[in-house]
């Protein structure tokens, strides 16, 4: 492999890593006071936008058009699942518990897609990979039962809310392991960043549905505070630098060594929250051993 296309492919699996694990603290500060069905759908608008730009500077109008007949049925399913309702759970649980509880359980990804690949596809069910499996349900369970150093971090929070929070990290993982596969059939048919970009306008539009079905007030609905529109701006700059960043680096250096890099993001996470987010992140040596193992567990799989 040449040095160079290397050194390139690492750097850009650094910038998509920065851009995952930013978008966490972006989100958390734009849901403050913010109705989360409509700043959820608001957040995918604006990536949308951010994504039309740059696909019609990169690619032509071809790349846009489907082969298959079994693409036009993967798009809006993989549109409604992985950008209207990943994402609502995702925000969710960072609203709830955090980004330093909920990044380590939702980026086992991949720990999930190789147990379902081994399930349902036949593909090897190695060693490795449950040497993986049991790091990460060791890890996940240390960070759950990670409580705050401070019984002030967790006021204001009933139990209930809490455990909605986990379980909908939980969601967002086996949402996210799913939605994936199909992204990936979908990327076999046209250009992975039309697929991308497909996915994410398709979903803006049920995005937008689920907010409005649930009508005015509350979770649903509302006006999203002036505040709030710098971070999902932010944010959404974030979604849109990260999924290109993670091609270009799949394209330059070795799979392994990209999904490596990019599964540290429970650990930058915690960094961050402890110095960004200590009135809120409450940080123990519990929590970083949890996200320690959970990325252990996550490189032993991605390395079988």
């Amino acid at each position: 492999m040449d040095f160079s296309a290397h050194a390139a492919g690492l750097l850009f699996a650094v910038s998509a890593l920065l851009s995952w694990g930013s978008l966490s603290f972006f989100i958390r500060l734009a849901m403050k006071g913010a109705p989360l069905l409509r700043t959820t759908a608001a957040t995918s608008t604006l990536n949308g936008a951010l994504v039309a730009v740059l696909v019609f500077l990169a690619l032509p109008a071809s790349a846009f058009a489907p082969k298959l007949g079994r693409t036009w049925a993967l798009l809006p399913i993989t549109g409604f699942f992985m950008i209207a309702v990943s994402r609502l759970t995702y925000y969710y649980a960072i609203r709830r518990i955090g980004p330093s509880r909920t990044i380590p359980i939702a980026a086992s990804t991949p720990a999930v897609t190789a147990l379902l690949a081994a399930a349902f596809l036949g593909e090897p069910f190695t060693v490795p990979i449950l040497l993986g499996l049991l790091c990460l349900m060791a890890g996940i369970t240390t960070v759950v039962r990670a409580a705050p150093a401070l019984p002030s971090a967790a006021a204001g929070l009933a139990r209930r809310d809490v455990l909605r929070g986990y379980l909908s990290a939980g969601l967002t993982t086996l949402n996210w392991s799913a939605s994936g596969v199909m992204l990936k059939a979908i990327a076999l048919d046209v250009h992975p960043l039309a697929a991308s970009a497909l996915v994410i306008w398709i979903g803006c539009g049920f995005a937008w549905a689920l907010a409005l079905a649930f009508g005015p007030g509350g979770e649903g609905g509302g006006r999203i505070p002036r505040a709030s529109w710098k971070w999902m701006l932010a944010a959404a700059l974030c979604q849109t630098i990260a999924i290109p960043s993670y091609g270009s680096a799949l394209a330059r250096t070795y799979a392994v060594n990209v999904s490596a890099i990019t599964s540290v993001q429970p650990l930058l996470v915690i960094l961050g929250s402890h110095l960004f987010l200590r009135e809120t992140e409450n940080v123990t040596g519990r929590l970083v051993l949890g996200a320690a193992v959970t990325v252990a567990g996550t490189i032993l799989i991605l390395m079988n």
